[in-house]
């Protein structure tokens, strides 16, 4: 069963990028943090048709029994109200402090494979990004471990994306030759973040696109009740160059067919 819809302005809504993170994230040393920090410089490249929320705070772990475990924050929880369609993990920083990753470096595997568990089982099935930290200067006054970021958190982010198929968007090499970007050998002030929204964008924007003029609504459902909820479905971020071609908008179910293949029609 296939069926051809006009797409009311009502349905229609901006794909949500959530970006977790710490203070890097929230860019603490940023000027006018809230026009130039990455997740707005980059929200800014994506265009109107994305919505890039920033869920970062200062000094937060992915570690749960870290000394400010992003779990037990308010943020975490909004993300996951919010239900993004697209969200990035660029945390592991602070976990890299002795007092953390001494006590529970060994659990950091298994936190960040619960928290993409929890955020893959969102209704909105978000697309999840792995970001490798920013590299740290070995010179830095603060309590950051350089060599924990890049021989311990890393491997270990890495290790989990390639179990789980995950896209990983490199923050760390690129700064490992522009330590002059940080003045305290771990926070980027504006140019350093403006080189990571240019990061983000370039690593991501081939995994996600969408039609410039949806014309038509295509979905697939076993029922005519499942036709008649559009709130039921959202947009799919997958194969979209086809779409953009024919004006075809592929909508994916919210749970009620997972099984489901999707395919355009032969017009």
């Amino acid at each position: 069963l296939s069926v051809s819809l006009l797409l009311p302005k009502s349905v229609w809504s901006q794909i949500k990028v959530a970006c977790i993170g710490n203070s890097i994230t929230y860019g603490a040393k940023v000027i006018d943090k809230e026009i130039n920090r990455y997740s707005t410089l980059w929200g800014n490249k994506l265009g109107p048709d994305y919505e890039v929320g920033n869920y970062g705070r200062s000094g937060r772990t992915l570690l749960k029994n870290g000394d400010k475990p992003y779990w037990r924050e308010v943020l975490y929880t909004q993300v996951k109200m919010w239900q993004p369609d697209i969200v990035t993990i660029m945390l592991g920083t602070n976990d890299s402090k002795p007092f953390n990753w001494d006590l529970f470096g060994n659990e950091f595997k298994g936190d960040l494979e619960d928290m993409i568990s929890e955020l893959d089982a969102l209704p909105s099935s978000p697309i999840i990004f792995l970001c490798l930290p920013p590299a740290v200067n070995p010179t830095t006054t603060m309590p950051i471990n350089a060599d924990n970021v890049q021989n311990e958190t890393i491997p270990i982010i890495l290790e989990v994306a390639a179990e789980q198929n995950l896209p990983v968007i490199d923050v760390h090499t690129p700064f490992l030759s522009r330590f002059d970007l940080m003045p305290d050998g771990v926070h980027t002030e504006n140019e350093g973040q403006k080189l990571m929204g240019d990061l983000f964008y370039e690593q991501i924007k081939n995994h996600i696109s969408k039609p410039k003029v949806p014309t038509r609504v295509l979905w697939y459902g076993s029922a005519p009740g499942d036709l008649g909820d559009p709130t039921a479905y959202k947009p799919t971020l997958l194969n979209r160059n086809s779409a953009q071609e024919t004006g075809v908008l592929m909508f994916a179910p919210r749970g009620k067919h997972p099984n489901l293949k999707w395919t355009l029609p032969h017009t």
